[in-house]
């Protein structure tokens, strides 16, 4: 078996939160691009009092038949909204997940610590990504050309 494609910029689209509602552009922006070894992450929100967080995250990348292997490059992430100023993760860390594939769909938990901690999963469908946080969002994306 061969390795699946996940290659691709993603934009944002919008956002469910637990609760049943939806965030849309201006209230959440984001990003993501797999080429063939790396995977750019840029991901932006705003709550209701008019705070912001944003993430910033660069790694390489290896997409296997049954696994997918990360290496970090670089993490910013300035939260405002938990009221922590920015901060920096220049550690390169390498991580694996195991993948779930068949001919629609590729799915795997992403697998570097700070995003183990929000058990989120990603799932290509054609063209839409769905990265859930369990009981924190469904985020829908769009491959764009």
């Amino acid at each position: 078996m061969t390795a699946p494609s996940i290659e691709g910029t993603y934009a944002l689209r919008r956002r469910q939160l637990p609760d049943g509602s939806w965030q849309y552009h201006p209230d959440i922006h984001g990003m993501m691009t797999f080429t063939r070894e790396y995977r750019n992450f840029s991901v932006l929100w705003r709550d209701e009092q008019g705070n912001y967080y944003s993430e910033c995250y660069v790694a390489r990348y290896a997409l296997t038949a049954s696994e997918y292997t990360e290496t970090s490059e670089y993490l910013v992430i300035d939260d405002q909204i938990g009221g922590h100023g920015i901060s920096y993760d220049l550690a390169s860390h390498t991580a694996s997940a195991p993948i779930i594939s068949d001919e629609e769909h590729v799915a795997f938990d992403l697998p570097q610590q700070f995003e183990r901690q929000l058990s989120i999963r990603v799932e290509f469908r054609g063209p839409e990504l769905i990265a859930t946080g369990k009981g924190l969002f469904v985020d829908y994306w769009e491959r764009v050309p």
